[in-house]
């Protein structure tokens, strides 16, 4: 009986030595904040909303999130993105604090572009110049190691567009059912907006692109592009070329990124349950850029 219950412990403290440690999960409170930071470039308050995790984080690092047509500040709380952030730091991964930026003027969308109009606003240069250095100097936040952008939809074409327009202002940049409407498109639902053919390649991630060069502007280090399977056949054609332009220059999964175009979700669509399943690797990957 001894014996047996000495090969007994001996097997129980081998499995226990091999098995995956599971960090046990701890209460964390998330804090939620709708403010307006002043911005003299347009002239007005412009909306924001924050969460971030209460206590003591020096140097939180931040994602700046930018939300799709129709949608405001808070489509990253819309589409459950404060519980997916309460778990994602409650099992032990990289704390950060997520902002939600406003792209519509008057009821209609900016695309967080400076437009080309003669009277336009120039929404561009208030979000790099104005509205982000102030958000983190209010909240403690960021800086360039721990700082990213993100959009979902519209917010993905300004995601780009913001970071392939600033100089070294974001670590990582990500866009989520991402599209990459043409000149057509753009000049038909924003008429004047993005302007001439030349213009518009100023505020077109796709030619911005062609103009950079990952090893000579290593500014960004990682991009995360996805689109479901069964999102519009032509968000999914707009997709494609963006990714083999993203790899030409130098991003590819072997360098961490991550460029899933009707692959990995075959049945995801342009919608908010596809969001939100996608939440998890969404935030698991932010945490991994802020980590590297």
């Amino acid at each position: 009986m001894m014996r047996l219950f000495i090969t007994a412990l001996l097997l129980g403290l081998y499995s226990c030595s091999n098995s995956k440690i599971v960090r046990a999960p701890s209460s964390i409170v998330l804090l939620e904040e709708d403010g307006k930071v002043l911005s003299a470039l347009v002239n007005q308050e412009v909306p924001y909303w924050i969460v971030k995790p209460s206590g003591n984080y020096p140097n939180l690092p931040v994602v700046f999130f930018l939300h799709g047509r129709g949608g405001s500040a808070r489509m990253f709380k819309d589409i459950g993105g404060v519980e997916a952030l309460k778990s994602h730091i409650e099992y032990g991964r990289q704390p950060f604090a997520v902002i939600g930026l406003t792209g519509t003027f008057q009821g209609k969308d900016t695309y967080w572009v400076n437009d080309a109009n003669p009277h336009g606003m120039p929404w561009a240069d208030a979000i790099l110049k104005e509205i982000i250095p102030k958000l983190e100097k209010q909240h403690q936040l960021g800086g360039l190691a721990k700082r990213m952008i993100a959009g979902i939809s519209m917010g993905s074409h300004g995601a780009f567009q913001l970071a392939l327009n600033s100089e070294g202002m974001f670590k990582c940049v990500a866009g989520h059912s991402i599209v990459m409407r043409d000149y057509q498109s753009l000049s038909t639902l924003f008429p004047g907006v993005f302007g001439t053919r030349e213009e518009f390649r100023a505020r077109n991630p796709m030619s911005l692109l062609k103009k950079y060069n990952l090893f000579y502007r290593p500014q960004i280090q990682k991009v995360w592009i996805d689109i479901g399977g069964r999102d519009s056949a032509e968000f999914i054609r707009w997709a494609k070329p963006f990714k083999r332009e993203l790899i030409r220059v130098g991003f590819s999964e072997r360098r961490q990124s991550y460029l899933d175009v009707a692959r990995d979700n075959p049945l995801g669509d342009h919608t908010y349950s596809y969001w939100h399943q996608r939440l998890p690797e969404y935030l698991e990957w932010y945490g991994q850029c802020f980590n590297n």
